[in-house]
């Protein structure tokens, strides 16, 4: 509809500009003068023009080919991806202490790997690192804890599933230097809540290293 008004205003200004006023007579020859083609021709001229000025904007945007020379631009920040193996989340029971708190989400499950990864990986908690033994150590008490915690899904109370970690603590008595305790205890705290749901305290998890008389 704007085409066609577009060409009826540039017919209607070059007849004004030349005060055309033709004759019945003059206009049928003029008609007859002109062919098909001729006529075809202007259409596709006038609409080419028309859509040139309409989508101006949309052509003058249209990204222009590097300059020869030019460097390409510096590539964005790269992502970094971590992998780690997790079981299916339908297998695992759901946690007393969440399962009345629908929009609670409770982390993923951690294999064993994971959590021996990750315990001496803290380098917050464990500033010089562990010796050759420390660390063969280490790994066998996260093992046995992480089974542990696992075969007491069923408890449900803080002080039952400490007693049953107590004793492996206290198979381990090199093991008590303060950086080393704390990454222990984070481990115990994480592996307590995904399996059994219990959170247990920093007070409470301070109790593995006490010595009964």
């Amino acid at each position: 509809m704007e085409l066609v008004f577009f060409v009826f205003v540039m017919a209607h200004f070059c007849l004004r500009k030349h005060d055309y006023k033709p004759s019945p007579q003059k206009h049928r020859l003029m008609l007859s003068s002109v062919s098909w083609l001729e006529f075809i021709g202007g259409f596709a001229v006038v609409s080419l023009g028309w859509i040139a000025y309409v989508y101006r904007d949309e052509i003058l945007r249209r990204e222009k080919p590097p300059v020869p020379g030019t460097p390409p631009p510096p590539p964005g920040p790269k992502r970094i991806w971590q992998v780690s193996e997790e079981s299916d989340p339908a297998t695992q029971p759901v946690p007393a202490a969440v399962a009345g708190n629908p929009s609670y989400q409770l982390p993923p499950f951690e294999t064993h790997s994971a959590y021996r990864q990750k315990l001496f990986d803290e380098e917050d908690d464990m500033e010089d690192g562990p010796e050759d033994g420390e660390f063969e150590a280490l790994e066998e008490i996260a093992i046995s804890i992480r089974q542990t915690i696992t075969d007491s899904r069923e408890i449900g109370s803080n002080l039952g599933l400490l007693d049953k970690i107590k004793p492996i603590i206290a198979s381990y008595p090199d093991l008590g230097h303060p950086s080393l305790r704390a990454a222990i205890q984070n481990m115990i705290a994480r592996a307590a809540f995904q399996e059994c749901g219990l959170s247990l305290t920093t007070a409470e998890l301070d109790t593995l290293w006490q010595q009964e008389g």
